[in-house]
């Protein structure tokens, strides 16, 4: 997995996007280990150009409403956005991340493009499972099923599965995914 998320971040930034990541412990700091080595690679020094990171605070004051908080900080955070790829997404309490299905339905409350790797499991597959029945509505018809299935195939190679993400980046740039979709 942590193969994964490096290649991913270092596509990112060969790509000319910016990495937009709330930093979590595990998949957010190896996609952001990814891009800070491919911009040391490229020489490029200015990596706020590339970089917009909001790392989530671990322990709020006793006053601050912890689930509102995240509410507003995962909206903040995804509102720079214009596509989220989800990967894996468990927790110490929850097989299937709250979190990440939390950041999943806000991505398409501000319509944002979804890119689930189903192949990783857990929340991802379930957000793979959600929008495989409604591909047109989150894709508007630019991501064929065939293409859409790879997210989920095991049996890729972290490469593979990375150049499926980029597929549907490039067919799904320009477009805006129908909102407010329930699953």
């Amino acid at each position: 997995m942590r193969d994964l998320c490096i290649q991913l971040g270092e596509r990112i930034i060969e790509n000319n996007l910016k990495l937009v990541s709330g930093f979590g412990l595990n998949i957010g700091s190896s996609v952001v280990e990814g891009a800070l080595i491919k911009l040391y690679e490229m020489g490029e020094s200015a990596i706020e150009k590339h970089l917009f990171l909001r790392p989530f605070p671990r322990h709020l004051p006793s006053e601050i409403n912890e689930s509102q908080f995240h509410q507003k900080y995962r909206e903040s955070i995804i509102s720079k956005c214009g596509f989220a790829v989800f990967i894996s997404g468990t927790s110490k309490t929850h097989p299937e991340s709250e979190g990440v299905l939390d950041e999943f339905k806000i991505a398409k409350r501000f319509n944002k493009i979804p890119i689930p790797i189903g192949a990783t499991g857990f929340a991802s597959r379930r957000i793979w499972e959600l929008i495989e029945p409604n591909l047109d509505d989150y894709y508007c018809g630019a991501v064929n099923p065939e293409t859409f299935q790879k997210l989920n195939d095991q049996n890729l190679s972290n490469q593979e599965l990375i150049d499926v993400v980029f597929e549907i980046i490039q067919q799904t740039g320009n477009l805006t995914p129908v909102q407010n979709i329930e699953p």
